[in-house]
């Protein structure tokens, strides 16, 4: 992931850009598959279903895993949470005040071949005992992130604006 502060410190934005990966891995799948199913078709049973998948996999890889953009906003005292698909976008606003940390949580899976993979998300803890994940896949997500944004957050409800007589 990406961080700036932009001007004078009234905006933090973390970009993440691991969705490339993803995406470029889904294009090859999806190119994979549909040139199997249209130039090469398949003799044996499992490769009969096997190539429709992988073009099926590619497709959900390229329309269903956003890029995430993080900004914490202190004019407005906003974070949000820009979420960028293919072909459509999502925005999650959570108020400064509604917030009462941002931690990264940890996740470790061990498969039954035993390979075991693990990774962070970042995740926002808020007041009222609710629990808002920032992705719902773990990996990717720097826990350095989860303290730049409370510690930027931190500064900002302490610098509440108050009105001026």
């Amino acid at each position: 992931m990406e961080t700036q502060e932009k001007a004078p410190s009234q905006q933090l934005v973390i970009k993440s850009f691991d969705f490339f990966m993803v995406w470029i891995a889904g294009a090859i799948f999806t190119l994979w598959g549909a040139i199997q199913l249209r130039f090469f078709p398949a003799q044996a049973m499992p490769f009969t279903l096997f190539n429709p998948l992988i073009l099926i996999s590619g497709l959900v890889m390229l329309l269903l895993y956003p890029n995430l953009t993080i900004v914490a906003d202190r004019p407005t005292r906003t974070l949000r949470l820009e979420y960028r698909y293919l072909l459509f976008r999502h925005t999650k606003r959570l108020d400064f005040d509604d917030i009462a940390a941002i931690r990264a949580e940890y996740s470790r899976h061990t498969d039954s071949d035993g390979h075991t993979s693990s990774g962070y998300r970042l995740v926002a803890d808020l007041i009222d005992g609710r629990t808002v994940p920032f992705r719902s896949s773990f990996g990717g997500a720097d826990p350095k992130d989860a303290t730049r944004l409370q510690g930027f957050i931190r500064r900002s409800k302490g610098r509440a604006e108050t009105p001026e007589p």
